[in-house]
């Protein structure tokens, strides 16, 4: 369990762990490469839609946790009204709102998560991707800054796949000294420093935990 809540790793086996554990884990691991805009909510809550499974396996790794500070919580919620404090959504495909909590979600500083085929299509900032065994994540740059959140290059860094904005891609090609045009859009990587280098980031080697 110690590789689970460890630094973020490029996969994890749903063979050792069960995916609800696996999944869970990615949930409390995400935060801490994320940035939310300031606000004053007393706790930090993580919202999980339609996958009791998860909630339960979350319950029992936030017991006594903090997350940015702020004692974690995890709530299940069934309609966007129950979304108001929430920094993390997860929405598992047999929810009847799922589609209501996205749009809900949308435009506001919550880390939306799904685990579905054209997850990001659908609204999600991360969608998790079956690789084999292995549970993995892929990213939408577009919905993260929609969500107003700043996105660490360490998570992008370990993701399957990086959805980018087209202008994304074109401050990719200019030369360094030119990236300075494309001021408007790079908040979401200043933190790490890191500069845009393509559509799809290379893959790290294998962790223990891959």
């Amino acid at each position: 369990m110690a590789c689970l809540v460890g630094a973020l790793p490029r996969a994890v086996s749903a063979q050792s762990y069960s995916e609800d554990a696996v999944k869970a884990a990615y949930l409390y691991r995400f935060a801490a490469y994320v940035q939310w805009p300031q606000g004053n909510a007393a706790n930090f809550t993580v919202a999980v839609a339609g996958a009791d499974g998860v909630a339960e396996q979350l319950e029992k790794l936030l017991n006594g946790r903090q997350i940015q500070g702020r004692p974690a919580r995890v709530v299940r919620v069934h309609r966007a009204q129950e979304l108001q404090d929430a920094q993390i959504l997860y929405v598992a495909p047999p929810s009847p709102a799922r589609r209501t909590l996205l749009e809900a979600a949308s435009g506001q500083p919550i880390l939306a998560v799904t685990d579905e085929e054209g997850g990001l299509a659908a609204g999600a900032v991360i969608n998790f991707l079956p690789v084999g065994r292995n549970v993995r994540f892929e990213v939408s740059l577009p919905a993260a800054e929609r969500q107003r959140l700043k996105l660490n290059a360490g998570l992008l860094s370990v993701a399957a796949r990086v959805e980018r904005s087209p202008q994304a891609l074109l401050c990719a090609s200019l030369p360094q000294g030119a990236l300075a045009a494309c001021n408007n859009w790079p908040t979401l990587l200043l933190a790490s420093g890191e500069q845009p280098r393509s559509l799809l980031y290379r893959r790290r080697r294998s962790t223990a935990c891959a």
